[in-house]
């Protein structure tokens, strides 16, 4: 025990398109130590509803998880998915925080597909660059020193949903961000590396494009684990719960003759896989087009992470440790 009051305890919850995850963190000093963390399943995409129902199930949901959980805390902290917010980084001249905070907002509005008033906007600096511009008409370029600037939007209504549902449940919601900027803090670190990360859920891919240790571009696919079972189900004319299986038997290994089912699950894998892998190169031209450096490795998390042979398929396909 802790000589001065109680150690801190901290509830991370993850909405997912298909589940509901937990996990209590017990703060030790400078160590963290798992206290508990459970998961619940939930109705397919349920948290792209924006019925006023869906906030009464979830949050259900959510206390029973925390029930069965044996949670201790009602400290919350959260991440917004990558499909519902913007992120993007860009520049504008070094000046003092207070012009910068009104020139951001200026800058945002050029950006953000949705009007800047129904938008809450966060923002943080994560570098400095050269560029050279031309002060006025007659005068000669000069280098500027510049802020790069990682922009991130979301739509107040599903900011406001998400402080429902936590608020329904009776928890102190202390902090909300991005998936994208919590994956990186996890699972990158201080690495400075140049790399990719692919979040693959059930029913969306989150590609993150990561440099400096900080995230620079994210994209979101609406293709995950869940149609790669369907395409399964299709090839083969079974039911999704067998194809399910399938998918965790066989992956993509394969393992038999050619003809043989354990060929044609691999096949109807990659039919899926492909299109992932098309928006992944798109995402990675579109970095490189903004002077962002050659991804040196890849990182795949989420549930679609665990489909077996995954890193090795997409090792061969973009010539990058996985």
């Amino acid at each position: 025990m802790p000589l001065f009051g109680r150690p801190k305890r901290y509830l991370g919850v993850d909405i997912g398109t298909a589940s509901l995850k937990v996990v209590e963190i017990e703060d030790i000093g400078r160590r963290a130590k798992l206290s508990t963390y459970g998961s619940i399943d939930l109705p397919l995409d349920i948290i792209k509803s924006d019925a006023r129902e869906v906030i009464v199930q979830i949050s259900d949901a959510l206390k029973e998880l925390i029930r069965r959980a044996g949670v201790t805390t009602d400290r919350a902290t959260s991440a917004l998915p990558g499909f519902s917010v913007f992120t993007t980084i860009i520049e504008l001249p070094k000046m003092p925080e207070k012009e910068l905070v009104s020139a951001i907002r200026y800058e945002a509005e050029k950006y953000i597909p949705s009007p800047i008033e129904e938008t809450v906007l966060d923002w943080e600096v994560v570098g400095e660059t050269e560029a050279e511009i031309t002060p006025k008409e007659g005068e000669g370029r000069k280098k500027v020193l510049m802020s790069r600037i990682l922009l991130t939007a979301a739509s107040k209504s599903l900011v406001s949903r998400y402080t429902e549902i936590f608020k329904n449940a009776r928890l102190d919601l202390e902090s909300l961000e991005t998936e994208a900027v919590a994956l990186v803090r996890s699972l990158v670190g201080q690495d400075t590396t140049p790399l990719l990360l692919i979040d693959m859920g059930a029913t969306a891919t989150d590609i993150c494009l990561v440099e400096d240790a900080s995230p620079r571009l994210t994209r979101s696919i609406d293709v995950g684990g869940n149609a790669i079972t369907r395409s399964i189900a299709k090839s083969l004319n079974i039911k999704p719960e067998r194809a399910e299986q399938f998918k965790k038997d066989f992956g993509l290994k394969g393992g038999l003759a050619e003809g043989a089912l354990e060929e044609r699950v691999p096949q109807a894998i990659r039919a899926i896989l492909d299109d992932i892998v098309k928006e992944i190169r798109h995402a990675c031209n579109l970095f490189y087009n903004k002077g962002g450096k050659r991804i040196e490795k890849v990182i795949l998390v989420g549930g679609g992470a665990k489909l077996t042979g995954l890193s090795e398929y997409l090792n061969s396909l973009l010539g990058v440790k996985v």
